[in-house]
């Protein structure tokens, strides 16, 4: 009779197992199937259960029993060692974990034909075993090996990124298998938690989504190149929820450059640090809007939070901060022609040599904002309505 497996960590059906010399499959059910064992979820384990018969009678009481891998129906080559256990029947019904310490191993799932041989003795402890026919396992165990891209009923569109088990290992690789990404095709990346130490250039309509900025983080170094950062942006996408950062070791440190794109940050840590430039956020030529982003440069020559350069920006509820260098300036505004409109709502502003450094070219609007440290540095139009200095001291419509 054919039998049907299924992992511990998806729903469990119960399968009857064809026993011969003696023994007899239950035709129908009879009595109540045993509570399956609890599941083991990210474990090689899956549960085994069935029915057993001796001699037209339901067996009840504690049997011995042993399980073999193989490669073939008449056995052929044995896959991993064979695993013996004790379980109690209970009219005619038991169940099973087996795999539990890996016994067959995970790689044996590939895809390929696999027989489970099975040998029982009752009672336990007592006679010799009797061996019973081979059942072949369908393909529900193979889901150990293949990668989420195998799992039925996953959304489309949707590649995942984790330490082991994901359809990659590395953002990078993830996004350089994506080439049909388009307004009418979107695509997310979603990055399990871990430390990923790569840079990574996104794609126009490709997100990508961590699992927390304290459970996924992005990491590199430096670059001589100031056109460079752990993270650059594309048009039409997202990065969220995840941390990025640059830790130095050349004269750029820049956690998240957007050049001359559109990017979202939406719940994202940047931080920058080690470099003699040090910059938390950097956006060229872009139209970016930031929400709910921590955004910090620390340490060298300079440091900046936000960096807009040749850019309008839209920052809401986020935190730019800039400490430990020699110049530290929370918001820097930047441009040598043209205008630009930067705004920032409740927010946190921070920077010992400048909160907001504005430049001619800048309109900057800022609104129920803190604005802790030095004084602003503007030579363009910087507007505060109702902003308030560390102490908390409102000003109604001036910048502290």
């Amino acid at each position: 009779m054919k039998t049907k497996v299924i992992f511990a960590f998806h729903i469990l059906l119960v399968v009857a197992a064809a026993w011969g010399l003696g023994f007899s499959v239950a035709r129908g059910q009879e009595g109540t199937l045993p509570a399956p064992q609890a599941p083991q979820a990210a474990t090689t384990a899956f549960t085994y259960q069935g029915s057993l018969k001796k001699s037209g009678s339901a067996v009840n009481g504690n049997c011995d029993f042993q399980f073999g891998l193989w490669n073939a129906q008449s056995l052929g080559t044995q896959l991993g060692v064979t695993q013996t256990l004790t379980s109690t029947v209970s009219g005619g019904l038991f169940s099973v974990k087996l795999n539990g310490s890996s016994q067959f191993g995970a790689t044996p799932f590939d895809g390929s034909p696999r027989w489970l041989a099975t040998a029982v003795r009752c009672p336990a402890g007592s006679g010799s075993y009797t061996s019973l026919t081979h059942q072949e396992l369908n393909a529900a165990p193979y889901a150990l090996s293949v990668p989420w891209g195998g799992i039925i009923g996953r959304p489309s569109n949707t590649l995942v990124v984790a330490k082991s088990g994901g359809d990659f290992n590395t953002i990078t690789a993830a996004l350089s298998s994506i080439s049909d990404a388009s307004e009418g095709n979107r695509y997310l990346v979603k990055v399990m938690p871990g430390v990923y130490t790569e840079t990574v250039a996104m794609k126009h309509y490709v997100d990508i989504e961590g699992s927390g900025e304290l459970s996924t983080r992005i990491t590199y170094t430096g670059s001589a190149n100031e056109d460079a950062g752990t993270l650059v942006g594309a048009s039409n996408a997202e990065v969220r929820f995840l941390t990025v950062e640059n830790t130095g070791g050349n004269n750029q440190a820049i956690a998240i450059l957007s050049y001359g794109t559109s990017l979202r940050l939406t719940h994202v840590t940047a931080t920058a640090r080690g470099g003699t430039s040090n910059v938390g956020v950097e956006y060229v030529y872009s139209s970016p809007t930031m929400t709910s982003v921590s955004a910090s440069g620390s340490g060298g020559t300079f440091s900046y939070g936000v960096v807009n350069k040749w850019t309008s920006s839209v920052i809401r509820d986020s935190v730019l901060s800039a400490s430990g260098g020699t110049y530290n300036i929370g918001l820097h505004n930047s441009s040598d022609s043209y205008t630009y409109t930067v705004t920032v709502r409740n927010s946190q502003v921070t920077g010992s040599t400048n909160t907001i450094f504005n430049d001619s070219e800048y309109t900057t609007l800022v609104a129920a904002t803190l604005l802790d440290g030095g004084a602003v540095s503007n030579t363009g139009t910087l507007t505060c309505a109702g902003v308030y200095d560390e102490a908390y001291v409102i000003y109604a419509s001036t910048c502290p």
